[in-house]
């Protein structure tokens, strides 16, 4: 889940930050925003997982369709719920998009670019493309940033540690 609390971060989104700092399960969260209820089914919360991940990938109304097996319009009504319980989220992302159009470039919290010239396409859907991967690099490649610094210190914490249980481990093994 490190990308949706990336996701929760980036956006400055107060429901969802406040339900990972509480330890909510954040699938069953979503699940209460979008279907309006307490009492969650089991569908009902694999349906706001696909929905939660969906959004991190850009999904559409269509893509979220055939993903849940449901109308385009029950699709699309998910999808305007989500956004409207998350609307830090919806600015973000839409934010986001508009950086890469002035830009030309997504970027990672630790400004790692992504460029993403199709923004600009005259074709729909390589622009369309564009705009998913605009709203996704910040992400996923902010996860993939944090993950790289643990690793690093990880390993120098490794380095420095003297346990009989490391001094036979050979680096190209961790």
């Amino acid at each position: 889940q490190i990308e949706l609390r990336v996701l929760a971060s980036l956006s400055n989104c107060e429901k969802l930050i406040e339900a990972f700092n509480n330890g909510v399960d954040i699938h069953t969260l979503t699940a209460q925003q979008v279907f309006e209820t307490e009492n969650i089914t089991p569908l009902q919360r694999r349906q706001a997982k696909a929905v939660n991940f969906g959004i991190v990938y850009g999904i559409s109304d269509y893509g979220l369709k055939e993903q849940l097996g449901v109308s385009i319009f029950e699709a699309k009504g998910i999808i305007n719920k989500f956004h409207q319980a998350y609307p830090e989220i919806s600015e973000y992302l839409a934010n986001c998009v508009e950086f890469t159009e002035e830009n030309g470039y997504a970027k990672t919290y630790f400004n790692r670019r992504r460029y993403l010239p199709l923004i600009h396409s005259k074709e729909y859907n390589k622009r369309e493309f564009a705009k998913r991967a605009a709203m996704n690099a910040p992400i996923q490649g902010t996860a993939a940033d944090i993950i790289k610094i643990v690793m690093v210190k990880i390993d120098e914490l490794l380095k420095n540690y003297d346990s009989k249980s490391f001094k036979n481990v050979n680096q190209g093994d961790l």
